[in-house]
């Protein structure tokens, strides 16, 4: 039925209306239909319309590339009419604000994008703008599907707002559907306030973030800003704190995670995993060449073993077929043992059919000190240079010009060294001064030189000393003695030069 009165008009029963102004149409089905139209008036006047409709099963504006749909209890719109035309046509109606209550249900798909969303109050602005708000104590709900046909997930919040190119959530909470990227996968989201479009999604508010790696297994995220990728990075700011369910932990102001880097800053940035600890002002990890760069630092290990390094920061460098790292000024630090150095070189173990210790074979001991199977999963060779010094309780024990290790089959060399080594002679533990020019290392952690000097002066320029054509120094078992030490084809020299 249909009344018709001085600017009003009522309809009920099965309704159905078109709007149209421009590229802009509204298309309307309801039971009750109400309308409050200035050409309705006698004299054909322009100004304000208003549209009420209740048991509304669809209410649809469409524009170019974009369309809003939604269906609720109740639906008044506020529109506003043109004069009349110069034969006396209608004057044509243009939306200004549409409101819906109860039970809404929305829908909306621009260039490719689909969402559904449902809620208890929805608010339509002029350009598509859309507000949804769920009752009191009640969520709103939306999930959708991108270009492409991958669908996003879900999304929980209090309050959900559409504008043509984002949707903005408050006290969101966001359920992922996406796939992994090269064994990473994002679970989850919360925040006080989300924004999303089609490059990304933007976090701030009491940030957590749940995901699953291979290598990490279950991972949380907590920041206070965050930002997710279409190609599923990750970016954190504003403080951020990341634990695995393995033990790993990562905090620091800035996160960034990609799918070939990973880095991050703070004052310091700190990284626990696999027994390590580290500090620096930045790190930054190359998953794919393994390489790393790092601001100041330092890098410790647990246990009562445990080696500290500083160092003044880590630089890749470029090398063909390798994957080199160069430290400045390293400090290792073990108990009472302290080395440094200006410069390191690490090559870096990248399991691309490089040197490879025989399976089950002995690992390399280092100096008779420890084995190499710590390193010779993460490093092949170690250059050092630069006034290498070794420290014991406080005391100076070696200084080196320079010294390389293959950490695989455990072969190295020392140039120019001072060592300091403890032996016994004639009974008595005493310390030997050894310098020579160039010492080798062997897989036993023994070192040997073909030409080299021995004294137990402890000058610079010692009194007297034994000139030896063969030096071995072998680590020793015997508990109390380091070395054990052998000199063949000797000479004693005495300053002043008395053999």
């Amino acid at each position: 039925s249909v009344e018709l009165k001085d600017g009003g008009l009522r309809a009920s029963g099965d309704v159905q209306a078109r709007l149209e102004k421009g590229g802009e149409r509204v298309d309307l089905e309801a039971a009750v239909f109400e309308a409050n139209l200035p050409a309705l008036k006698s004299g054909g006047a322009s100004g304000s319309a208003t549209l009420f409709l209740s048991q509304v099963q669809r209410c649809r504006i469409s524009r170019e590339g974009e369309t809003v749909s939604w269906s609720a209890e109740e639906t008044s719109l506020s529109m506003n009419q043109e004069a009349e035309g110069p034969n006396g046509e209608p004057g044509e109606l243009e939306l200004i604000h549409a409101e819906a209550v109860g039970g809404v249900l929305l829908e909306r798909a621009i260039d490719g994008q689909m969402l559904a969303a449902s809620g208890e109050r929805l608010e339509v602005l002029p350009g598509g703008a859309a507000k949804l708000l769920g009752a009191d104590g009640r969520s709103v709900r939306i999930s959708g599907v991108l270009p492409g046909g991958d669908r996003f997930g879900r999304v929980i919040a209090r309050e959900i707002q559409l504008s043509q190119n984002k949707v903005t959530a408050k006290g969101a909470m966001v359920a992922y559907e996406g796939g992994d990227l090269d064994g990473v996968a994002i679970r989850s989201a919360s925040a006080d306030l989300m924004e999303a479009s089609l490059e990304e999604v933007r976090l701030t508010g009491h940030v957590q973030i749940e995901g699953e790696g291979d290598e990490t297994g279950p991972w949380t995220l907590r920041a206070g800003r965050a930002e997710l990728g279409v190609d599923r990075s990750v970016r954190a700011e504003g403080g951020f704190d990341w634990s695995g369910s393995e033990g790993q932990q990562a905090s620091g102001q800035t996160l960034s995670v990609e799918a070939t880097a990973i880095a991050m800053e703070g004052s310091p940035a700190r990284l626990t995993f696999a027994n390590l600890e580290w500090e620096a002002e930045k790190l930054r990890f190359d998953r794919e060449q393994l390489l790393l760069e790092a601001g100041k630092g330092r890098v410790s290990s647990g246990g009562e073993e445990g080696i500290e390094l500083r160092y003044e920061g880590i630089q890749p460098v470029e090398g063909e077929g390798a994957t080199v790292l160069a430290l400045h000024r390293p400090r290792f630090v073990r108990g009472e043992t302290e080395a440094r150095a200006e410069w390191a070189l690490l090559w870096v173990n990248q399991g691309k059919g490089g040197a490879k210790r025989v399976e089950g074979g002995p690992a390399p001991s280092l100096f008779g000190q420890t084995t190499g199977d710590g390193f010779t999963s993460a490093l092949d060779e170690v250059y050092v240079e630069g006034h290498v010094e070794v420290f014991q309780a406080g005391e100076r024990r070696a200084q080196v010009e320079a010294v390389y290790l293959d950490l695989v089959d455990g072969r190295g060399w020392l140039r120019n060294a001072r060592i300091t080594v403890e032996a016994e002679v004639g009974g008595e533990a005493t310390q030997l001064a050894v310098d020579a020019e160039w010492l080798r290392h062997a897989a036993d952690g023994s070192l040997a030189a073909n030409s080299a000097r021995i004294t137990t002066c402890d000058h610079v320029d010692p009194h007297y000393f034994i000139e030896t054509k063969d030096l071995q120094l072998k680590p020793s078992q015997e508990e109390g003695v380091r070395w054990n030490i052998s000199a063949r084809s000797n000479a004693l020299v005495f300053d002043g030069g008395l053999e």
